[in-house]
């Protein structure tokens, strides 16, 4: 699928999301026109009951919001992006984050037109305050890089080249996406359908049957993999499991980042189960890398090397915040 049909598929999702949020403040509309001439006390407390969610990071329910910032669209907009503020500043607490994430993030109030200025949408907003409040992250990034580029083996960790040995997860070596359902459509020639419905069924079969087919075999090995790179690394460094990547994500990476590659493009998705190793210095860092690259060379591994991106060889200028070396 190419970018313009990516770009495609954007708007139709832009379209959709706008076209429920027409619904749902219609719908909303009434009730709060009800409540307003029958019980308008009832609007004091819903705009007090959102308040104090956005205050405590509690849940709340997308009805209550959009009826309340119908009462007093300022004080919900003030009393929003103050919440944001709150949850997006640094240190970023995990259960306020995974809050924002699950109630506030998805909220369709960010495409009500700002009140602060009649030219924008509250998203934009949104934007502006997490680019604010990660400039202060960024910064205390940059400046322990700084740090470290001091140190008399800094050349050792720049040393450290990127190479991809797999690049796809149906190579040979790996031997995914194989399956006849998934490879057939790819061979499929009909004089009777049209080329774009075919190519519309091998995008559907890509991110759906294959996409499907990837992260069952991933949540397969997800436990084994964490408990043996946990046994690798954790001498080394602080070891952290992490989530398998979401469809949602992978879907997104299908339609930007591997648009162009050949059918399925799902294959390009190397990193669907993942962990993190954090150290505290450069001589712990090498250290960790060259622990997990004898490991994956020597016959007792049961992992194998596809490709190594180092964050660090990067010396643009342009290039500031977060670091690191990426290993599949």
């Amino acid at each position: 699928m190419g970018s313009a049909e990516s770009t495609q598929k954007l708007g139709e999702r832009v379209v959709a999301a706008q076209s429920k949020l027409e619904t749902d403040r219609k719908r909303e509309r009434e009730r709060y026109e009800y409540l307003k001439q029958n019980s308008p006390d009832t609007l004091t407390a819903m705009l007090k009951s959102i308040t104090d969610s956005f205050e405590t990071c509690s849940p709340f329910l997308e009805s209550a919001l959009l009826i309340a910032w119908m009462s007093d669209p300022q004080k919900c907009t003030d009393v929003v992006l103050r919440g944001c503020k709150k949850v997006l500043k640094a240190p970023i607490d995990k259960v306020e984050f995974a809050w924002f994430k699950q109630y506030v993030n998805n909220s369709s109030v960010w495409f009500f037109e700002s009140p602060n200025n009649d030219k924008t949408f509250l998203y934009q907003d949104l934007l502006s305050i997490a680019e604010t409040m990660s400039l202060d992250i960024v910064q205390s990034m940059d400046s322990l890089y700084d740090h470290f580029t001091k140190h008399e083996k800094w050349e050792q960790v720049q040393a450290i080249e990127n190479q991809t040995k797999v690049s796809r997860q149906d190579d040979e070596s790996v031997g995914l996406l194989q399956e006849k359902g998934i490879r057939e459509i790819f061979e499929v020639k009909s004089e009777e359908a049209p080329a774009a419905h075919s190519e519309e069924m091998k995008h559907f079969i890509d991110s759906n049957l294959a996409l499907n087919t990837l992260t069952s075999a991933a949540s397969k090995i997800n436990e084994d993999f964490q408990r043996h790179i946990e046994m690798v690394m954790s001498a080394y460094g602080d070891f952290q499991c992490a989530p398998m990547k979401k469809v949602e994500r992978s879907q997104s990476k299908m339609e930007g980042d591997y648009a162009d590659e050949v059918f399925p493009q799902c294959a390009k998705l190397l990193d669907l189960v993942r962990c993190s190793v954090t150290f505290n210095t450069v001589d712990q860092l090498l250290e960790g890398y060259r622990a997990l690259m004898q490991h994956m060379s020597s016959n007792g591994g049961i992992v194998e090397l596809a490709r190594v991106k180092n964050g660090f060889i990067n010396t643009d200028e342009h290039h500031s915040g977060y670091r690191d070396i990426k290993v599949n």
